[in-house]
């Protein structure tokens, strides 16, 4: 499913699945996180090339030391549409400033569901780790 998230729109449930896995986990990264978050382009980001930082047993190879950055401008990748989330991400978190507030308060959190639910600065979060089952009437007080 890794190899299929590079290809662009089409029905491949297991690239989508794997984008919106991608976006859940950078969303909790981002809403969670210390005090900062990192925006990068590498593995996490789906990046499909192996990294291999020059190193006496490849040589000192440069040729796999460096991340193809182009590809987030490729059309036909997904790769745009992570991008994209991670940047509107980022304008969220200045708009909003959750990063600045150092405690998170714990509104709800149930392991049987796998839900989450928290307050940080002015902003509620709320994750559902589940797999497969939705909590549409889930009630947090």
């Amino acid at each position: 499913a890794m190899a299929a998230m590079a290809v662009a729109p089409g029905g491949d449930s297991g690239a989508l699945r794997g984008m919106a896995a991608l976006r859940f986990a950078k969303l909790f990264k981002a809403s969670w996180a210390s005090d900062a978050t990192i925006t990068w382009m590498g593995g996490e980001f789906g990046n499909l090339e192996v990294m291999d930082l020059p190193h006496i047993g490849n040589g000192f190879c440069q040729e796999r030391a460096r991340i193809p950055y182009d590809v987030a401008d490729a059309r036909g990748l997904r790769f745009k549409q992570l991008e994209m989330f991670e940047a509107a991400t980022n304008r969220a978190e200045r708009a909003l400033g959750w990063l600045s507030a150092r405690e998170r308060t714990v509104l709800a959190q149930d392991e049987q569901a796998k839900i989450l639910v928290f307050v940080r600065g002015r902003c509620l979060f709320a994750f559902n780790f589940h797999g497969s089952q939705a909590q549409e009437s889930f009630r947090v007080s």
